[in-house]
């Protein structure tokens, strides 16, 4: 997912790979269960704010 979202040279976040209104963008849906728990872990190592972090 690093790939697809970039800061624009206005200082927006942008598409990576293409048009942001017309590429399709793949999301991520987590349920309960491992999705979930891989979320909380994904939170605890990386924090709310992950793009700002090196």
């Amino acid at each position: 997912m690093e790939d697809w979202f970039v800061l624009g040279g206005d200082g927006n976040w942008t598409c990576g790979k293409g048009e942001i209104r017309t590429t399709v963008i793949p999301q991520l849906f987590i349920g309960e269960g491992n999705g979930a728990e891989l979320a909380e872990k994904l939170v605890h190592d990386r924090g709310f704010e992950w793009w700002i972090h090196e």
